[in-house]
């Protein structure tokens, strides 16, 4: 078999590793780096481990928030920290002893306290 008849037959399982390859690395998100910043616990729903021995390059704490719970309450960013931060071990570890209550009536509670500052304002501005 010469050269080009060998590629011809091998070219087909190239495509397929290639796009598997790909389909793998767009599966996941992986962090890139560190936020500068703390984040205050009450925007943070929930949180995960992304380990440097899996598919991304560095470990990090992906903590999934809603930065602006009053204005977009269903937007969830995910903000990745260094897992070495005091800051980060302290959330993490409150996470973990945390009742687990579900992340809806976390959402929820935090579209209450939105209108109840929206009713308070209001009242405010009749005055």
């Amino acid at each position: 078999m010469t050269t080009t008849g060998i590629i011809m037959h091998a070219l087909p399982f190239i495509v397929i590793a290639l796009l598997c390859i790909a389909s793998v690395t767009q599966a996941f998100s992986c962090c890139t780096k560190y936020t500068k910043k703390s984040i205050p616990s009450k925007y943070i729903i929930s949180f995960y481990d992304q380990k440097s021995t899996e598919v991304c390059d560095i470990d990090a704490v992906v903590f999934r928030v809603i930065p602006k719970p009053c204005k977009y309450p269903e937007k969830v960013e995910n903000i990745c920290a260094d897992p070495e931060q005091d800051w980060v071990k302290n959330h993490v570890k409150a996470l973990k002893n945390s009742t687990n209550k579900p992340i809806k009536k976390k959402i929820q509670r935090m579209k209450n306290k939105c209108g109840r500052r929206t009713k308070k304002l209001r009242k405010m501005s009749n005055n």
